[in-house]
């Protein structure tokens, strides 16, 4: 009986071992990954927001925009005037 007790304190102190090293590593992963964003001037205070262009990509400047009623939706102006 004995035994089995070790192996149940065993098998739990395994368990929470596992789930603390995954933390401690998610969390240095995000600390990079803030500081790579922060070092390449995408920081949380640079009003840059991270979506589907990429982290610390800048939109390209398009000029002025004009609604397009059969479309619905707002495209680049097409004289060529910024």
């Amino acid at each position: 009986m004995p035994q089995l007790i070790m192996l149940a304190l065993l098998g739990t102190g395994a368990y929470v071992g596992i789930r603390w090293i995954r933390k401690q590593a998610r969390n240095m992963a995000n600390d990079m990954a803030a500081r790579q964003n922060s070092a390449r001037g995408g920081g949380a205070g640079s009003g840059q927001k991270s979506g589907p262009v990429g982290t610390g990509e800048k939109a390209r400047e398009l000029g002025e925009l004009e609604w397009d009623e059969a479309e619905g939706v707002y495209r680049p102006r097409r004289d060529g005037s910024v």
